[in-house]
């Protein structure tokens, strides 16, 4: 049953090994420049993502402390009867 173990693994499918055709060295460069443009685009478009976020964020934030404040503010009013005989 240990023998299990030591069969003979099948090749794994590494470049220039097995019945596998070899790529010429014009398509690696090729396909590895349009990877980096790829990768490069990819981060760019990350940039914009985060840059868009923290300005939402930063208005939100804004946003939600005056509405806090008018809420406080409002609060405010009605208990000294600032309203009242308008």
């Amino acid at each position: 049953m240990g023998s299990a173990k030591h069969r003979h693994q099948p090749a794994r499918h590494l470049p220039g090994r097995g019945s596998t055709p070899a790529i010429s060295n014009e398509q690696d460069r090729e396909t590895l420049q349009f990877n980096v443009r790829l990768a490069k685009a990819r981060q760019a478009q990350a940039d914009i993502n985060r840059i868009e976020r923290k300005a939402f964020r930063e208005h939100a934030r804004i946003e939600n402390a005056v509405a806090a404040y008018t809420r406080e503010l409002c609060a405010r009013l009605d208990e000294q009867q600032f309203t009242k005989g308008l």
